[in-house]
């Protein structure tokens, strides 16, 4: 196994105070690479997404405003989980962590919609939204979204077109209970790998079969 340096600063300098530069990286939360080698990076420290095409180590601002939250449609407040829809004009889904809701946004950033969630940053376990979302993807259908909701411990399924609120696919109880799920990510058998960060482990679920299991942790 080897690793290269890709994206970012490899030392903090004096001289980069606020580190704002489309090249530079605070806190990456969140990344997904397209099909042509795009890498996209949530910043949440600096409340936007930079794209890198490929080969390149400067990054252009997709979504957000550097530096600047807020809870209006084209602001973010920690950004984290995101999700490029290759098949559907690259909409860009982006977890909006501390607004609580999911936000697509055009390919070029120009415009962006609250497609799950609450439009005012608040938070709760009810159906129609959401307490910290840490990562968004689409199912092979194209016709779901999935959603780890960390703080209320459970994976949403929710309409990607004109969903009005979601329904809890797994929040099991006993020992595979979630525990501020993250990441999570399907295979090509359509099982659900979850990012299990609060208990140290990778759960793995078989959506045809009422058994999960552990991977690793």
């Amino acid at each position: 196994m080897c690793s290269h340096f890709l994206l970012g600063s490899l030392f903090w300098t004096s001289s980069i105070v606020s580190n704002s530069n489309a090249d530079q990286l605070s806190q990456p939360t969140g990344l997904y690479v397209d099909s042509h080698g795009a890498v996209y990076v949530a910043d949440g420290a600096k409340d936007d997404v930079l794209k890198f095409k490929a080969g390149r180590k400067t990054g252009v601002l997709v979504a957000g405003e550097t530096d600047y939250y807020g809870d209006d449609a084209n602001h973010l407040n920690y950004p984290a989980g995101l999700f490029v829809d290759e098949i559907d004009k690259n909409y860009l889904y982006i977890c909006d962590g501390n607004n609580n809701r999911i936000q697509r946004w055009s390919s070029d950033g120009s415009t962006a919609t609250t497609v799950a969630g609450s439009s005012s940053a608040y938070h709760s376990s009810a159906l129609n939204s959401f307490y910290n979302p840490r990562s968004v993807i689409i199912d092979p259908t194209g016709k779901q979204m999935y959603i780890s909701d960390a703080s209320n411990n459970r994976i949403v399924r929710w309409p990607l077109k004109n969903g009005k609120q979601g329904q809890v696919v797994l929040q099991p109880t006993g020992v595979h209970a979630l525990n501020s799920p993250h990441g999570i990510k399907f295979d090509a058998d359509n099982n659900l790998y979850v990012a299990d960060s609060g208990n140290y482990r990778i759960l793995k679920f078989l959506f045809n079969k009422a058994s999960c299991r552990t991977q690793s942790g």
